[in-house]
């Protein structure tokens, strides 16, 4: 559904199936284009929104029983709960590159329960 693709000087860029980047799901065409974390900021919202869309059109096609209803109940907003199971697959072009990306990623947890 959506692919976070690792471009130069750390630049990112997302790209996803054709038959996910056309129609009424949101797809945005410069997403496919690099860009610096700080213009990622100002896109996100819109691709939560896609994100939004595709799940639940996706979860008909392909997912499971389980996977369905996760579908179904992430595609309700609301101020009371926020869903945390977004189920991904992770792959990375070596062992150095998936060390740095979960060293990022954890830096801020890290750094709070550190004594």
């Amino acid at each position: 559904m959506l692919n976070v693709v690792g471009k130069a000087a750390g630049t990112l860029a997302l790209t996803a199936d054709r038959s996910h980047t056309s129609g009424t799901f949101g797809f945005q065409a410069g997403w496919q284009l690099a860009a610096e974390q700080d213009e990622w900021r100002t896109r996100w919202s819109k691709v939560e929104d896609y994100l939004e869309r595709i799940i639940p059109a996706a979860a008909v096609k392909h997912a499971t029983r389980e996977g369905a209803v996760q579908a179904a109940v992430s595609s309700f907003t609301t101020g009371s709960r926020v869903m945390l199971d977004r189920e991904v697959a992770l792959h990375f072009k070596d062992a150095d590159a998936k060390k740095w990306i979960f060293d990022e990623v954890t830096a801020p947890i890290r750094m709070r329960w550190t004594p």
